[in-house]
């Protein structure tokens, strides 16, 4: 598996799965199975941090994934940043009553 068949598939699961908790379900299956085939396979150790992140942005990469344009690295560090940033104001709020 490259990068670009890695981030296909990432983009159809997103795409595909009706809301985010079978989304994150789905992405946690393909991580188990790509840690699974790392062990013979040291190189698809890398592709495990754009699962994390996928992971983490669920939502994010729900909206970048909208349109017909292809899933890219930029577009994760986005997903990555934005989702960071949700974390942040969530957080902030928490401390308001």
């Amino acid at each position: 598996m490259d990068e670009r068949s890695l981030l296909d598939f990432i983009q159809r699961i997103v795409r595909s799965a009706p809301s985010q908790p079978q989304a994150q379900a789905m992405l946690m299956q393909l991580r188990q199975m790509i840690t699974d085939t790392a062990r013979p396979y040291p190189e698809d150790a890398d592709y495990l941090k754009f699962l994390d992140i996928a992971l983490g942005a669920v939502g994010e990469l729900q909206a970048l994934t909208d349109g017909s344009k292809a899933l890219s690295a930029e577009d994760m560090a986005v997903a990555k940043r934005r989702a960071d940033e949700r974390r942040e104001r969530e957080a902030s709020y928490r401390g308001r009553c």
